[in-house]
């Protein structure tokens, strides 16, 4: 959404999450009484920690008082090499279907 006189964001700095370190923001939606239908004042909280080793948000936190408290965490973080296994051509495999050129 693009920044607003209603929008502030703010900087929370860095924090490790499982184990990777994450930059977090937080951004703030003020919306005035008169348009809310509540009658009053209503913010909506949205915060971002983002790794930017790993390239994805590692936490999302969507606060709104009207429907409540909504947190998407990523959980065991792996950096391990995958077992090589996963990559191996299973025994009797056959290929079928046209030939490659070199095969010709």
């Amino acid at each position: 959404m693009p920044a607003s006189q209603f929008t502030k964001k703010e900087d929370l700095g860095l924090q490790d999450i499982e184990g990777s370190p994450a930059h977090g923001v937080r951004e703030t939606q003020t919306f005035a009484a008169e348009n809310t239908g509540a009658g009053r004042e209503t913010s909506l909280i949205d915060e971002y920690w983002y790794s930017a080793d790993l390239r994805i948000n590692l936490m999302i936190k969507h606060s709104d008082p009207r429907t409540g408290t909504v947190i998407m965490n990523v959980t065991q973080i792996n950096r391990a090499e995958p077992n090589p296994a996963f990559f191996e051509i299973p025994e009797g495999y056959k290929r079928i279907g046209p030939q490659s050129a070199s095969a010709r």
